[in-house]
């Protein structure tokens, strides 16, 4: 006999389901729902990971996932998810882009390990972008030196573009979510930009709204509801998809897929974020070893500063949505270093000094803000190779 969900169903001498046989008695095997349920996620689990979106037309794609993940190449971009445009860098753009900056930007060569180098395939289309060198055989290798690279201050000076998936490339995928993480990292995101909020009782989550109504199915402020409200709380957006059951995820979920693919993460904290929260942060970060791989950005100077009394290691980023102040601002960075400018584009490119002002302070910069290949041009031409942008810019 074997038990399946609620239900005792019966099975043949050799332990296999039966359809039955009146002869011998035997009843037909009844499968509950539950249980082809699980059977039906553990399949699709193995989709994303590999990061294929499930289509019933389709009958090899567990197969073709199992191939892309066991071979370690990098899985087909997901394009117009939620009915979004496509936009991607073209190899012009960003070649005109490195060759036009301000800063001196050397050649990228496969000789240098984690950079990102210009396609040299042409396709039908005008959508060849930059390709990582990540996409080889000595993957987690190459990963974990492109993340030294990126947190390098110095990353004006490098050839390399660092595309950071805004809440997982917002306008593609359904934003903070495990889904779109996992996903944005296979299509060209070499970081990811994620917001931190803390439940009634301490849990800190990945979660941008204050308000909860507008992205799930619950209504109200999201730090006056516990974790145990928070955790059966579902996505508008998900709903009557396979992926309906997917629930808002904990800090520590995305601190585990970071881990696991050797990204980097950019966590915007919640202006209510408590000091007890930011400390629990921080406790997180340091259990999972993941100092190297986080950013901590805000657009409140003091919860920054308070992060920093607490942990020396952690590189703060400090959001402006102007240019206004960011001079006064830079000996603060310094004396906080590891830190970062994360400036509004068209603030930044108001200021053609910018750039240089910064590579010579020794202060990080990143720009936000960045939705399509010509504004990443006129970014990078002004000297700035860190973007920040809602849609997937590059291709394989």
């Amino acid at each position: 006999m074997k038990k399946i969900g609620d239900v005792t169903n019966t099975a043949d001498k050799n332990g296999e389901f039966t359809n039955g046989n009146i002869s011998t008695g035997t009843p037909p095997t009844i499968l509950e729902g539950p249980w082809l349920t699980a059977v039906q996620r553990e399949i699709i689990n193995v989709l994303i990971k590999s990061g294929i979106v499930q289509n019933p037309d389709k009958d090899d794609q567990l197969a073709t996932a199992i191939v892309k993940i066991a071979s370690g190449a990098a899985p087909e971009i997901v394009q117009n998810i939620g009915a979004s445009e496509k936009s991607v860098m073209s190899q012009k753009a960003v070649t005109d882009a490195i060759s036009d900056s301000q800063v001196n930007v050397p050649d990228a060569t496969t000789d240098i390990k984690g950079k990102v180098m210009l396609s040299t395939k042409i396709s039908n289309a005008d959508n060849l972008a930059l390709a990582p060198v990540a996409i080889q055989p000595l993957q987690k290798d190459v990963l974990s030196t492109q993340r030294i690279t990126i947190t390098n201050n110095n990353i004006l000076n490098n050839a390399q573009l660092e595309l950071i998936a805004h809440r997982g490339f917002s306008r593609q995928l359904p934003q903070n979510t495990v889904l779109a993480f996992s996903m944005a990292a296979e299509a060209g995101a070499t970081s990811l930009e994620c917001d931190i909020q803390a439940s009634s009782d301490g849990v800190l989550y990945v979660f941008h709204d204050l308000d909860v109504s507008a992205l799930t199915n619950g209504t109200g402020l999201f730090r006056e509801k516990s974790s145990t409200e928070i955790n059966q709380l579902r996505f508008k957006e998900l709903a009557g998809t396979i992926y309906s059951d997917m629930n808002i995820p904990t800090f520590k979920d995305v601190l585990d897929l970071v881990k696991e693919r050797g990204l980097k993460i950019y966590a915007e904290f919640s202006d209510h974020m408590t000091e007890n929260n930011i400390l629990e942060y921080i406790r997180l970060i340091t259990y999972y070893d993941a100092e190297n791989n986080v950013t901590t950005q805000c657009f409140n100077n003091d919860k920054l500063l308070f992060l920093r009394q607490k942990n020396k290691s952690l590189e703060l980023g400090f959001l402006r949505p102007t240019a206004a102040d960011y001079e006064l601002l830079i000996p603060t960075l310094q004396e906080n270093a590891p830190a970062m400018f994360l400036m509004e584009m068209k603030s930044f490119l108001s200021d053609p000094s910018i750039a240089k002002k910064c590579r010579t302070a020794n202060v990080g910069l990143a720009v936000w803000g960045v939705m399509n290949s010509t504004e990443a041009a006129q970014v990078m031409k002004q000297g700035c190779n860190r973007i920040v942008s809602d849609v997937s810019l590059k291709t394989k």
